[in-house]
This record gives C-alpha cells, sequence and structure tokens, in this order.
C-alpha cells in the first residue's frame, strides 16, 4: 500500500474522475487521475486482495467503502490530537500548503543543471542556484551583448526541449480535456436526473477553478508588463506558456459554469 501512495504522491486530485465514479452517465471515469476512494481501491487491487473484484477502481465511492465489510472505523484508536509542542511536525505533514508539487520542484532542478551544463561559467553568475534565479538574472541583461544573445538562446532551448515547455503544455492539455468531458455531460445529462449532490460537487469546483483562472491571468499580465520591451527569446517563450495556461484554466471554468446553469435549471421535455 505505501508504494502506491509513493508511487501518487503529489499528483493533482481528480475532482472530474470523482465525479464521475458516481454520476455515470458523465462519462467521466476510467481517467488516469486518482482521488480518495480510487486511491485505497487501487491499493488493494495492487496487493491482490481487490474490494470489489467485478468493479474497476474508478468507479469506486466513499459511500462503497464504508459500507464494505473488509473495513471497521478504528478513529478512536489512531487519532490523537496534538499540541502546540507538536507545531514543526504539523509543518512537515502539511504537504498541501507547498507552493510547488514535486515532480515541478524535480523539473526546475534539472532544467536548471542543463541550463547550468550550456551556458558558459563565465556568464553565468556563480551565486545562481535555480531555474527561476536564472530568468531573473537574464531579465536584467543588455540585449545587445552578444554573450546574453547566446545565453539566451541556450536557456530558450533547454526550456523548449528540456521538458519546461512540455511539462505545462501538458498541464494545459489536461484542463482542455476536462473542460472537453464537461461540455459532452451537458448533452448526455438524462431528462429525469435529479442531482442535487452533483450540483453541490461542481459548485464546490467553482471557486477553486476561478481563483486558479484568476491567478494565471494576474501572472501573465504581470510578466507580459515587465518583460514587454526585452529582445530575448526565453520571454517569448514563457509568454506563450503563460497565455496557453491562461486559455486552459478559462475553458475549464467556462465548461464548470456551463454544466452547473444546465443541471440547475429545469430539463425541458420535448413534444
Amino acid at each position: 500500500m505505501s508504494e502506491v501512495i509513493e508511487e501518487l504522491f503529489a499528483h493533482s486530485y481528480d475532482h472530474l474522475g470523482a465525479l464521475g465514479s458516481q454520476w455515470h452517465f458523465l462519462s467521466l471515469a476510467n481517467r488516469r487521475g486518482t482521488f480518495c476512494s480510487k486511491l485505497i481501491a487501487v491499493g488493494f487491487e495492487k496487493v491482490g486482495r481487490p474490494l470489489f473484484s467485478d468493479l474497476d477502481p474508478s468507479v469506486i465511492t466513499p459511500g462503497m467503502l464504508a459500507r464494505s465489510s473488509e473495513f471497521s472505523d478504528v478513529t478512536g484508536a489512531c487519532v490523537a490530537e496534538l499540541d502546540a509542542a507538536h507545531e514543526a511536525g504539523l509543518q512537515v505533514i502539511a504537504i498541501d500548503a507547498r507552493r510547488e508539487p514535486r515532480i515541478e520542484i524535480e523539473l526546475l532542478r534539472r532544467i536548471f543543471r542543463m541550463i547550468k551544463a550550456g551556458v558558459s561559467y563565465k556568464t553565468l553568475p556563480t551565486n545562481i542556484a535555480s531555474t527561476p534565479e536564472v530568468l531573473g538574472w537574464l531579465s536584467v541583461q543588455d540585449a545587445k551583448d552578444s554573450r546574453m544573445r547566446k545565453a539566451d538562446e541556450t536557456i530558450a532551448n533547454v526550456l523548449r526541449y528540456g521538458g519546461y515547455v512540455a511539462f505545462y503544455k501538458g498541464i494545459s492539455r489536461k484542463l482542455l480535456a476536462d473542460a472537453r468531458l464537461l461540455n459532452s455531460a451537458v448533452t448526455t445529462v438524462p431528462p429525469d436526473v435529479s442531482a442535487p449532490e452533483l450540483l453541490a460537487d461542481l459548485r464546490s469546483q467553482l471557486p477553486s477553478a476561478s481563483a486558479a483562472l484568476n491567478a494565471k491571468r494576474d501572472a501573465r499580465q504581470k510578466f507580459i508588463a515587465l518583460h514587454k520591451r526585452t529582445q530575448f527569446e526565453t520571454f517569448f517563450v514563457l509568454a506563450q506558456l503563460y497565455l496557453l495556461m491562461e486559455e486552459a484554466s478559462l475553458a475549464r471554468v467556462t465548461s464548470l459554469n456551463l454544466l452547473i446553469s444546465t443541471l440547475a435549471e429545469p430539463h425541458q421535455k420535448p413534444f
């Protein structure tokens, strides 16, 4: 079980997959992401003891786990309230409070190593120790300096072909795929469905999706304002990524709103 948890560590929560496990007509199950009950079901399946042998983990709901005879409630024996002396431990436990997930941190470290290997040690200052610091350093350099143009070319190529651009394009593709699934779900809602729980789930996703969109929009606008006069190719590459991420977030928010409004309004029966 611990191997399954480590394998999926820092993967984002699949909200749409969780919805699909309960509302099959949305066709959102069998996705690559994970959610709480699916994670548990996958873990038991991998150790050779599937909880529901005739069902895929992607359709297992928390309610099904609660009703399963395989489990018993041991909350009283396992949960203890931590006092102020454990504050340092709480900070370590609070993984979700980190600014960046592990995968992104590892990517930035790898990109930095590639940049450091490609840019002359005579050009890149020795006190630069991360990818964000490289970008900050480049932003204040003179684009007319031939050494800086060469460094810019190297950095831009590392971002393009070293996995940086592909990583963020992958995130954008996932958001766009989610948006397409939500759009298709609008046309498959049964006329007689009563879905207050589904509406509540969708509405609970909207604030975080809207906040993510606003954050990406603000970040892009600040980036453009800061680098609008730069002639370095690196910042053109980054500007395109900012725009792509914002457009993908907008598509998801728009699709969520469309599905919410469709479910909230009484369905019209055909004549």
